[in-house]
């Protein structure tokens, strides 16, 4: 059987809320070789048959049930097992536009990169949230994407981006908060070499919650070899 080209990693506690919503946006991306890998976290609401039935109607979701262990041993889990030749990762309280995925593709190899980033948009209850202005796709060298790692420009959330799979093969380190930065920063000196972010198609909207496996923050970015590029 043949590889997926890309692995989408989706991290999965008690979000029964949030869960089809998010799962829906992946299944109707217009990029179709894909494998959505859904790590049931140990959720105690009904998460876990959630991830069951989408797998049982798409087999291109692929379900992992673990006992508790956070957000970095949830991804780890999925990573030890991802198939694809590009790696991206989504919150199970997020969505995203049907383009997104085959975008991201699209800009790493145009742009020979080893990461892209795409902008976000943060939307809340009753408060409809708006898109910004288009922008040219913005490539960064290895420099000064490790420089500017967290800023604005290039926000350290794993959640906007697709990312080439040696760029994250270091995996997230378990008990530590903000994990995303660690991995970019241990990753950074040793196996990427550029950035590449567009940020005219906000292609992810994050939803706020009161219970999430990690905090919910904005998001935002993408890499190239030997540079970054940002749209």
């Amino acid at each position: 059987m043949t590889n997926p080209e890309i692995s989408i990693i989706v991290p999965v506690y008690n979000v029964e809320k949030y869960l089809c919503q998010c799962l829906d946006s992946i299944k109707a991306q217009t990029f179709r070789n894909w494998e959505c890998i859904l790590v049931d976290d140990g959720s105690t609401d009904s998460s876990a048959s959630i991830c069951d039935s989408y797998s049982q109607a798409d087999s291109r979701f692929i379900v992992i049930h673990k006992e508790n262990g956070g957000v970095s041993s949830a991804r780890n889990a999925a990573l030890e097992i991802a198939r694809g030749e590009f790696i991206g990762f989504t919150d199970p309280d997020d969505w995203c536009e049907p383009e997104m995925f085959g975008h991201l593709l699209h800009l790493i190899k145009t742009h020979d990169a080893d990461i892209a980033q795409v902008g976000f948009m943060l939307e809340f209850a009753g408060i409809e949230p708006d898109k910004p202005a288009e922008t040219e796709v913005s490539v960064i060298d290895r420099k000064t994407a490790m420089m500017e790692i967290g800023t604005s420009r290039l926000r350290d959330y794993v959640w906007n981006k697709l990312h080439r799979r040696k760029v994250i093969s270091c995996g997230f380190p378990t008990g530590r908060n903000f994990e995303d930065i660690y991995m970019y920063m241990a990753a950074g000196f040793t196996m990427w070499s550029g950035w590449c972010s567009t940020p005219h198609l906000s292609i992810i909207t994050g939803c706020a919650r009161e219970a999430s496996c990690m905090p919910t923050l904005p998001k935002t970015s993408a890499t190239t070899s030997g540079r970054m590029a940002s749209a």
